[in-house]
């Protein structure tokens, strides 16, 4: 079976304030080690060697990786949405389509669920988001977004405001795997979309519309590992805790 992975690192992260003037998000060193790094390192691992990431903000810091760099050069005014269509024709012919956000990491058991998974497409989801929302944001519902699994675990909701816990059954982790057809469909729903909508759309808003207007099946797979999203300053402080370096340094070496 042919893979592949695309990793979508064309925004600066502005949120991240002075720390993305001279180097993107994804690229932000935690005790030495940056999220990207982390991420193509678990990929190797799992013999996934044809990697893209799809550049935009200080594109020329993505050289050296050993990856095809596709630059998005509407990435000032678009969103992942339009960086994913960037992607399409690189990786139209691979059988397995694994795609991730730049500014996550995580430990390699999760990568290798997903990449199991026979579903048309599939995505990760953290169960225990409440515990890392709480040591990331006084009011976690300031950030999270609904999320809702059937009981045979296929996705019903994600990416409105919550406005109540219980509507949020865990949290979308910014991977998800699609099979080759998998990848076709939600191409043409992305390429079919009115270009202004397109241009704003994030993948939480895109997977909601794709489920309303497809009907097709995304398998969720929960994980209850380590992982880190890279959103705000103070993150890469709680990420120096022993528990995510232990899930960062452990797959890059």
């Amino acid at each position: 079976m042919k893979q592949c992975a695309v990793i979508l690192a064309a925004g600066r992260g502005s949120r991240m304030g002075n720390l993305t003037t001279k180097i993107p998000k994804g690229l932000l060193e935690i005790n030495g080690f940056s999220a990207v790094e982390s991420q193509l390192s678990n990929l190797r691992q799992l013999g996934i060697e044809n990697i893209a990431i799809v550049t935009g903000y200080l594109a020329d810091k993505f050289e050296g990786f050993g990856t095809t760099n596709i630059y998005n050069p509407l990435w000032k005014k678009s969103n992942m949405v339009v960086s994913l269509e960037c992607a399409f024709e690189w990786s139209k012919n691979y059988d397995q389509v694994l795609v991730s956000y730049a500014d996550i990491f995580f430990s390699i058991e999760g990568l290798k669920q997903l990449t199991l998974c026979k579903g048309q497409i599939s995505l990760l989801y953290d169960l225990n988001w409440l515990k890392l929302w709480k040591s990331r944001f006084e009011q976690p519902l300031t950030d999270a977004e609904t999320f809702k699994v059937s009981g045979k675990g296929a996705l019903l909701e994600i990416g409105d405001e919550a406005l109540d816990i219980k509507e949020i059954e865990g949290q979308y982790m910014g991977v998800i795997n699609f099979s080759k057809s998998g990848w076709q469909i939600f191409f043409d729903f992305i390429y079919n979309l009115p270009t202004n909508k397109k241009m704003s759309m994030d993948m939480t808003t895109a997977l909601s519309s794709f489920l309303q207007t497809k009907g097709i099946v995304i398998d969720c797979i929960p994980f209850e590992g380590v992982w880190g999203e890279i959103d705000a300053p103070t993150d890469l402080q709680l990420y120096k805790e022993p528990k995510f370096q232990r899930c960062l340094i452990s797959e890059v070496i």
